[in-house]
């Protein structure tokens, strides 16, 4: 194995037969850190007459290599986006304003109706105390009245001589309400390419691009139901046979978002998929590579969504030098629109940035919220990214 400043030597000799276009690529800090760090040796030859994989080419010097590549390509999709990254950026978070107001309007409208249904509330119970204040003020002139004709009644029978009262209350229940000179009154109470033709589901940002784009390209398409079973074979049979009649024609049938097969058809199903290089290509990516087209800068951030997740948008905005302010408005703008091309109404949005912000002791920012609520319908929905 050489030493670093060996291989840095090497990459040195084979980035000098590159051709002049790819050579000037190649950044100047990474040229003049190549001279500042190699050390010049005889030992080490590269024949340019000779493909690289049939010399003995070090382990490292490859990992250098493929490292420039990387710099040089991201430098180009910079180069390629850069100026339409400002007026994207503006857009993003023009949309996200008027989502957020959105938002905050209809909880506001539903903490109005609530306050006003309270108040709604306050003269009838206004009424019932009143009422009750009546109830009670009758009860207490009835029970003054009770108590007077007792007494009357006590005075008058204590003026009978006692083998009179003998007869007269023999086997009679009477009882004096009595107590303490307390008198209680009352009972309990109770209270409650070639030809091509296209089936697609329009389910999910990604989904809703591509159709987009097939629009923008007449090319002939379906838009098929979506939902967990969405597969070939629960096609109609007016749907399948056509399938059948455009297979035997040459014609290659693209899906988007279905599953399986339908036997003998000359199907081509688009999902992510792994590269070679470790890294996912979404649906997105393989349509326009199949239309022959250039995403703009938003099907970049959809297509690196759809493949990636959250860490896929972060790396495309890393590419384009944004900072991490920026490249959190785009995912948020990005997982807003996703919701509502699966269907999510505003209102249930609303509903859910609610319940996130109610539920948890620290104050989140709107781009946390929308992460939230995106995990909330991940796990109660299923909708989990395909």
């Amino acid at each position: 194995m050489l030493s670093k400043s060996q291989y840095l030597y090497q990459a040195k000799l084979i980035i000098d037969c590159f051709p002049k276009e790819d050579y000037n690529s190649i950044p100047k800090e990474t040229l003049k850190y190549i001279e500042d760090n190699m050390k010049v040796d005889s030992n080490i030859v590269i024949n340019p007459e000779i493909s690289l994989e049939e010399q003995d080419i070090d382990p490292q010097t490859w990992e250098f290599l493929q490292k420039i590549a990387d710099d040089v390509s991201n430098n180009e999709f910079y180069e390629e986006y850069k100026k339409e990254i400002d007026e994207y950026i503006n857009i993003t978070n023009e949309q996200n304003e008027g989502f957020k107001a959105r938002i905050d309007n209809i909880n506001l409208n539903k903490d109005v109706l609530k306050l006003k249904k309270e108040n709604q509330k306050i003269p009838k119970a206004k009424e019932l105390i009143f009422g009750y204040q009546q109830v009670i003020a009758n009860k207490d002139k009835k029970i003054n009245q009770l108590e007077q004709e007792c007494n009357s009644l006590k005075e008058m029978l204590d003026k009978i001589p006692k083998f009179i009262k003998m007869l007269f209350l023999r086997n009679k229940k009477v009882k004096l309400l009595k107590e303490k000179n307390n008198w209680y009154v009352g009972e309990n109470m109770n209270t409650n390419g070639k030809q091509r033709l296209w089936f697609c589901s329009d389910y999910g940002l990604e989904y809703r691009s591509i159709i987009k784009k097939l629009i923008e390209n007449d090319e002939k398409f379906y838009i098929v139901t979506h939902d967990k079973e969405t597969k070939w074979r629960n096609l109609t049979p007016l749907f399948q046979k056509k399938i059948m009649r455009e297979s035997l024609k040459g014609s290659i049938i693209y899906g988007i978002g279905l599953d399986g097969s339908i036997p003998g058809a000359n199907i081509a199903n688009l999902d992510v998929e792994l590269q070679d290089n470790g890294n996912n290509i979404s649906a997105l990516e393989q349509a326009t590579e199949i239309l022959g087209i250039k995403m703009s800068l938003d099907e970049q951030f959809i297509a690196a969504y759809a493949s990636n997740g959250i860490s896929g948008v972060n790396s495309i905005a890393k590419k384009l030098r944004l900072k991490e302010n920026e490249a959190e408005n785009i995912v948020e703008n990005i997982l807003i629109r996703n919701h509502q091309a699966m269907g999510i109404s505003i209102e249930r949005e609303a509903e859910l940035a609610k319940k996130v912000n109610t539920s948890m002791q620290k104050i989140k920012t709107d781009y946390e919220t929308t992460v939230a609520i995106d995990n909330l319908l991940n796990s109660e929905f299923d909708l989990v990214r395909n």
